[in-house]
């Protein structure tokens, strides 16, 4: 897989909507997630976007309240300015389990 033009575009755009976050605490990253479908964004988001809810992940954003139809994440990129996490505390679901399960749902 190699990085192009496009790809560097779409980065840029996770990293301006990682530049919205207003961190719960000092410590907390600012992380922006763009998904991608056919050369076109089709969500965005940030940690923190949605004020009820400040400590959400940005791929949870985009996956739970910003993309209206998960089904068209199948096939397509995702540009996250962090890595998505694999741990998390008990009540909250990973973003690496949450994906993983999307893909074997098949959406």
């Amino acid at each position: 897989m190699s990085f192009d033009e496009q790809d560097e575009l779409f980065m840029l755009e996770a990293i301006e909507q990682a530049k919205k976050c207003t961190p719960e605490r000092e410590r907390d990253p600012k992380v922006g997630a763009v998904l991608v479908k056919n050369g076109q964004i089709i969500a965005k988001s940030f940690r923190g976007q949605y004020p009820d809810a400040p400590g959400d992940h940005a791929e949870y954003n985009l996956f739970h309240k910003n993309l209206e139809n998960r089904a068209d994440a199948r096939g397509a990129t995702l540009y996250v300015t962090l890595e998505p996490c694999s741990d998390r505390s008990p009540e909250k679901l990973p973003v690496m389990s949450m994906l993983s399960h999307m893909e074997s749902q098949g959406s």
